[in-house]
């Protein structure tokens, strides 16, 4: 049987369709053992045209994982994914991706059932998840019995808070939810809760009628943006521009807002959440010159010369989805309309991207011409390029959190970064507000609280 020794970066060749218990794929452990301690790992399957993911079976010894190959695996030709878990006291402490390649088979194709998920490993997923919630139920335990003993021991002082945040709250004309008020039918954010709709709305401009001064939660979308306009190329360089901050824009009945954030860094592509001040950066840019070509693929057009390189912390495109790749100086194409293409462009397929050449525009190559005078034309043609791609795991920043709450009448909000996504509750029904402004009276009337 032959082995293959997997290391990060590289393409896992499976074998061909169909084959099975040919090949086995062994994954070195030590290092994350040395680092992190004793573990399991686990691994998890996407086969190729198959959006969907399956646990696989391995074997661990001597400080690796192995991975024997089976037609449940190469059911089909094309690119795959493979994804390495490592487990440390049921938590995933490490975890690697790896794209893989299943050749074309002269006999039929064998399409088998993709393995049912082991049941160790399940049990060990549900295992962590009950740990995970015990701990849960006895931290929100400590938390509430130390609520009790603080304000036990403040007494009058806890008291008198409460009276400087009801004015304060009043003062804003925000939501109070520990007072009704006869000004708003909706007056408590409990009663809103309850009796108003929740919504959750995004696109360009977003135009909403909320619960006045109902605390919305607002996440304004960072969209990667070019210079200039029409399809990136050698004559018409569009380069790829940061967003160094956000703008928000919130109008109501009677007056209009705006909101500025600072990011402290270049951003690409991600998403803020005003309502937390959690920036999360979800794209990155690289340089061309940080990039090696793989190795030489078909694109089924013998008029084309094609590489492929592997970016390891670019996210995984699931079937079907049209995930952008974007480049300064050439066009960018999925790769099932690469085939298609007449000028030089980039493409994206899963987690890998290559370069496409119609080889009329490289002198002295061929389809004939080695890999190696292949590889070395596409890049003397290529240059130097920026790209911008989506990654695997994206990063979570803190910034300074900032209250929207919504204003009177109908609201809209926009942001300059991308579309706007805005949750929040709806203002209830005429006849219904009636029945709770009423409601409301008759407890003030008496002297009553919430």
């Amino acid at each position: 049987m032959e082995k293959i020794y997997a290391a990060p970066g590289t393409m896992l060749q499976l074998g061909r369709a169909g084959e099975t218990g040919v090949r086995q794929i062994i994954f070195d452990l030590s290092t994350w053992a040395a680092e992190l301690g004793p573990g399991h790992a686990a691994l998890v399957v996407e086969l190729p045209d198959d959006n969907r993911r399956y646990p696989v079976p391995i074997t661990q010894e001597d400080g690796t994982a192995i991975w024997t190959i089976t037609a449940a695996e190469t059911p089909r030709s094309g690119y795959g994914q493979a994804q390495l878990s490592y487990f440390v006291e049921e938590k995933v402490a490490k975890t690697q991706v790896y794209s893989t390649w299943v050749s074309d088979s002269l006999g039929e194709p064998v399409e088998p059932e993709p393995p049912e998920a082991q049941q160790g490993w399940v049990d060990r997923v549900l295992a962590s998840g009950v740990q995970a919630q015990t701990a849960a139920e006895s931290a929100d335990r400590s938390r509430l019995a130390a609520q009790l003993a603080e304000g036990t021991a403040r007494g009058y002082v806890g008291a008198a808070k409460e009276q400087a945040d009801r004015a304060a709250a009043a003062a804003r004309g925000l939501i109070d939810d520990r007072r009704l008020s006869t000004e708003h039918a909706a007056s408590s954010k409990h009663t809103a809760d309850l009796l108003g709709e929740p919504f959750c709305l995004s696109g360009p401009v977003v135009t909403c009628q909320p619960v006045e001064g109902y605390p919305l939660e607002v996440v304004s979308h960072i969209v990667p943006r070019q210079e200039g306009e029409g399809d990136p190329s050698r004559t018409n360089i569009r380069e790829i521009m940061p967003w160094m901050g956000a703008a928000l824009t919130r109008s109501g009945e009677n007056r209009s807002e705006d909101y500025a954030v600072e990011f402290g860094r270049p951003i690409y592509g991600g998403r803020y959440n005003w309502t937390t001040g959690e920036l999360t950066i979800t794209h990155k840019k690289v340089h061309s010159r940080d990039i090696n070509f793989f190795a030489v693929n078909d694109p089924s057009n013998p008029a084309l010369c094609s590489a492929f390189a592997l970016l390891p912390d670019i996210g995984m495109a699931e079937k079907g989805e049209d995930i952008p790749i974007y480049c300064n100086k050439y066009k960018t194409v999925m790769w099932a309309q690469a085939s298609n293409q007449t000028g030089a462009c980039v493409w994206r397929a899963a987690a890998s991207y290559g370069v496409l050449v119609p080889y009329a525009e490289l002198p002295g190559i061929t389809p004939k011409s080695s890999d190696a005078e292949k590889l070395q034309a596409l890049a003397q043609y290529m240059g130097e390029y920026e790209l911008v791609f989506d990654v695997a795991a994206p990063v979570t920043v803190k910034l300074s959190p900032t209250e929207v709450p919504a204003l009177s009448g109908t609201n809209t909000l926009h942001s300059d970064t991308g579309d706007t996504t805005v949750k929040g509750v709806s203002r209830p029904a005429a006849g219904l507000a009636e029945r709770i402004a009423a409601l409301e009276a008759a407890v003030l009337s008496i002297g009553g609280r919430a």
